[in-house]
């Protein structure tokens, strides 16, 4: 071998770590069409002018199998003898196939061009776990290891074995447990006692809202509801219980629907509307109970502008209606005089009645004859004092 020549080792060599590049299952015996165009690539074969991409891709297509992706060493070899008189011409073969081998003599694939990690101020802050603090660094060991489960949980230990530093963790977690238990169960029991909660599941209105609820809540009548509270324990009897004074004890009496379905079926003598009254804690339950009254209540004779609506007295969005709406029923009742009715009859204002009245033939005839006073009324009328057609009216009185 000549001084300053290259070696057939040398350059399997850098064949073997450019057939492995990129490819993990790679064993470096045979390479691809694509790290052989890297090689020529980096290791500056091709030049732009004596040897082109185009002339790679020409002289790998020409020494491969007909069938196959790859190239052998001695393939890859017999590429490099085809590219050495093009990338040094003037050259004889050997000495240009020599200087070919010594550009790829000791060469690795480059990574140039590869996306690095950018190393910003922000970036680092949220990446570098030695600078997380709270729950965030629990999860995190010194190294900088997620603990995986075990960081996000208490894994209780079982090995039998209970050290000072867990009997003292698992003091600090009971007591924790407890003070938590009992910062909910406060705040429990502050929304089942605020209002709202027992209106219904909503927050308080604000705003044009605000002033509009505001507004039907005045329309509630309170001497109203003892007179209706008494009317309904008088017309179902003293099963049906009696409420708390105050709106919110009316609107919970009356809100499972019950006590209405009770009062409807008061109202009948035979074939109650409501066949089936069960009581339920179940929301959708005690509305279908309320929707059952509106109906019978409906067919009872109550006008559909007198009606409620079920969210209404559900939510306790409009008592004044409910109000309205038992008011009219208690008058339809006292009206109807059927017997059905339990209580003072003053405490609810009769209905107008059909005053219907009948007329003979005679009558109708004679009404015929007589001009309505709506079309004005010739009584008392003379021509006492009046001129000839045609004369001037007379100023002068001669008398």
């Amino acid at each position: 071998m000549a001084e300053g020549s290259v070696s057939l080792a040398e350059i399997e060599t850098a064949f073997k770590k450019f057939a492995v590049h990129g490819d993990t299952k790679a064993t470096g015996k045979e390479m691809s069409g694509k790290n052989f165009a890297k090689l020529c690539k980096d290791c500056k074969v091709i030049d732009g002018k004596g040897v082109t991409t185009t002339d790679v891709d020409i002289v790998f297509s020409k020494v491969k199998a007909k069938s196959a992706r790859v190239i052998t060493f001695e393939q890859f070899t017999q590429a490099l003898t085809e590219l050495a008189p093009k990338r040094f011409k003037g050259k004889s073969q050997e000495e240009a196939q020599q200087l070919l081998y010594g550009l790829i003599a000791g060469k690795e694939p480059a990574n140039l061009g590869v996306t690095k990690v950018a190393k910003a101020g922000a970036v680092d802050r949220l990446t570098d776990s030695t600078k997380f603090t709270g729950s965030h660094k629990e999860r995190f060991d010194e190294t900088g290891k997620g603990k995986g489960k075990a960081g996000r949980e208490d894994i209780p230990d079982s090995s039998g074995y209970v050290s000072e530093q867990h009997t003292v963790t698992s003091i600090h977690s009971v007591k924790r447990n407890k003070i938590s238990s009992k910062t909910v169960s406060r705040k429990s029991s502050f929304l089942m006692n605020s209002p709202h909660s027992k209106m219904a599941n909503k927050g308080p209105s604000y705003g044009l809202s605000r002033e509009v609820q505001s507004k039907i809540d005045k329309k509630y009548d309170p001497e109203l509801e003892e007179r209706l509270v008494d009317w309904i324990m008088a017309q179902c009897g003293p099963s049906v219980g009696k409420p708390q004074p105050g709106k919110q004890g009316f609107q919970t009496w009356l809100k499972d629907g019950c006590v209405l379905c009770e009062l409807i079926n008061s109202l009948y003598k035979d074939s109650k509307p409501v066949k089936r009254i069960q009581s339920s804690s179940m929301a959708f339950k005690q509305m279908e109970l309320i929707s059952q009254f509106l109906a019978a209540a409906e067919k009872y004779g109550v006008t559909k502008s007198d009606m409620f609506q079920t969210v209404d007295l559900w939510e306790g969005k409009d008592l004044a209606a409910v109000q309205m709406t038992l008011m009219s029923l208690g008058s339809l009742a006292v009206t109807k005089g059927d017997g059905c009715y339990q209580g003072d009859p003053n405490w609810f204002h009769r209905k107008a009645q059909e005053n219907k009245r009948e007329f003979s033939e005679e009558q109708l005839k004679e009404g015929q004859s007589v001009i309505g006073l709506q079309m004005g009324s010739n009584r008392g009328a003379s021509q006492a004092g009046m001129t000839g057609y045609g004369l001037p009216r007379q100023i002068i009185n001669n008398n």
